[in-house]
């Protein structure tokens, strides 16, 4: 029955759809196997059924499956234009950040010119506020003397200007008295004109008169012009201490102004140094920044790199320890197959001497490992015999002939001076 219901099977099968239902005779004309066949039939039709059914469940998971493949193939071509995307995206921001990254370089160039220069002419501002200290000093060290000198020229003014008010005093009451002695001189000659006859002697009298007033007018003329002369001098020498006193002075507000200017950039570099210093220790913090930044990217690409060596290594290692452990295990076996040969060919060298009846010395051994095929051959074939152990028994001269026997052993000849 079972084995029936391959060809039924084929048969089904072969058969079109409109013809699939066979004609079955009157269940009462016909044989008895018919019922049984029948059902074996029907069963068949069902597993048929069955099995197409079946067929088209596992083509239509077939479909979903190569749609879903489909469907994978298209998110990875998404996914693989998104990553070339991002990729040019990343290509275009490190571009960018090369190019930020280069005019920060630049920028970082000038400010370092800029230092330098702010640098040069702080130096040169340090040099002039140095000299103008020295200049402060000596001034200092000289504005004492130059103030004792100025009191002393005030007090000389001082005395100079009484002079000239003792002189001018004095000069005043020499005219008042030479406008007297004028008047006293004119009311006399009046009445000398007038007593001209009285007296006999008016003219040795007035012979007298005008000798003592003409000594009178030499003198006091004389008094006058010293006066003069020393009111000049006084006047000069009132203008150059005037003159001196304005040069003092200018010198002294000239001090001052260099005394401010000095302290101005004493201020200024005060100020110009904490800037510098709190530009130095931004510009230091930001290098340390950026250093640090450049040694922890450094550090992990070095840790991935050594993780990736390390586990190729293991890799390599595993392999390699796998490797001889194949190694090992061969060199084993070929151990082993030689001691087996070499225990055979003691054997058969013991048989030899036995059966010879001389003794034979063994120059060498030769084998057949890894020489591929080793026979039976139904035909004339080179045996490569790989695998030599020379001076077996201590009889081996590579200026030997030897030649070979039935037991795989060579006996030695010294008929001709080669090796075969």
């Amino acid at each position: 029955m079972r084995s029936s219901a391959p060809v039924l099977l084929l048969l089904l099968c072969s058969l079109d759809p409109g013809q699939s239902q066979p004609r079955v005779p009157v269940r009462g004309s016909a044989p008895p196997q018919v019922p049984a066949l029948w059902d074996e039939l029907q069963g068949l039709k069902e597993l048929v059924l069955s099995l197409k059914m079946e067929e088209v469940r596992r083509r239509q998971t077939l479909r979903g499956v190569e749609s879903q493949l489909r469907d994978g193939e298209v998110e990875a071509e998404t996914q693989r234009r998104s990553m070339e995307g991002l990729q040019k995206e990343v290509t275009q921001q490190i571009v960018e950040l090369r190019r930020r990254v280069e005019e920060q370089e630049e920028q970082n160039k000038v400010q370092e010119l800029l230092m330098l220069e702010l640098q040069s002419r702080m130096n040169s501002s340090e040099s002039s506020a140095e000299e103008l200290r020295k200049r402060n000093s000596a001034l200092a060290s000289e504005l004492p003397f130059l103030r004792t000198r100025l009191r002393a020229s005030e007090s000389t003014v001082e005395q100079l200007r009484r002079k000239n008010t003792v002189l001018a005093s004095r000069l005043c009451s020499t005219e008042t008295l030479l406008e007297e002695l004028r008047g006293q001189m004119t009311e006399f000659l009046t009445s000398n004109s007038s007593s001209m006859v009285m007296i006999p002697d008016a003219a040795a009298l007035q012979n007298l008169l005008d000798g003592r007033l003409e000594k009178l007018q030499a003198r006091t003329e004389d008094q006058f012009s010293e006066m003069r002369l020393e009111l000049n001098s006084s006047q000069i020498l009132l203008d150059q201490l005037r003159r001196g006193v304005a040069a003092q002075a200018a010198s002294v507000t000239q001090l001052q102004v260099r005394m401010n200017a000095a302290e101005e950039l004493e201020d200024v570099h005060t100020e110009t140094a904490d800037e510098m210093s709190l530009m130095d220790l931004w510009r230091k913090l930001n290098r340390s920044e950026s250093l640090q930044d450049q040694v922890n990217t450094v550090f992990t690409l070095r840790l991935n790199v050594t993780e990736q060596l390390l586990d190729e290594l293991q890799t390599e290692s595993a392999v390699r320890a796998a490797d001889l452990r194949s190694v090992s295990d061969g060199l084993t076996d070929a151990q082993e197959e030689l001691q087996v040969r070499l225990g055979a060919v003691a054997a058969a060298v013991e048989e030899l001497n036995t059966e010879g009846g001389e003794e034979l010395r063994v120059g060498f051994s030769a084998g057949l490992t890894d020489s591929g095929v080793v026979g039976p051959f139904d035909q004339e074939t080179t045996l490569v015999f790989s695998k030599t152990i020379i001076n077996v028994g201590h009889a081996y001269n590579h200026l030997q002939v030897f030649s070979r026997l039935l037991s795989e052993a060579f006996t030695s000849s010294a008929s001709r001076r080669q090796t075969t």
